[in-house]
């Protein structure tokens, strides 16, 4: 196995997992906070603050991910369709916690 080729790939899985750290992150914020935090005008800072930035994130590290994965060189022995099957899959549970953002609070 050609270690070139598998540290190559490594790169798309950990942005993939960067945006849904960022958003975990997120929500660990939001749900430390005290009960009245996100009454009334506090869910505008929600729809207009924390959930776009949960999604730019998002789509940075999606975009990066899915460019990663079509740059790196294919390997013998190595599924790739089943790595790439994994990143789709981080990136699409990814926009689900940015669209679950909108009903933490």
């Amino acid at each position: 196995m050609n270690t070139h080729t598998q540290n190559s790939k490594k790169p798309a899985v950990i942005r993939a997992i960067g945006s849904i750290l960022f958003t975990l992150v997120v929500w660990v914020w939001m749900l430390t906070r005290s009960a009245g935090t996100f009454h009334d005008q506090g869910g505008m800072a929600i729809t207009f603050l924390y959930f776009p930035a949960t999604f730019i994130v998002w789509l940075y590290c999606g975009l990066t991910a899915v460019v990663c994965l079509l740059r790196s060189p294919e390997a013998e022995g190595i599924p790739v369709w089943r790595l790439r099957l994994m990143v789709v899959g981080l990136i699409a549970l990814g926009l689900l916690l940015s669209f679950g953002t909108l009903c933490i609070a």
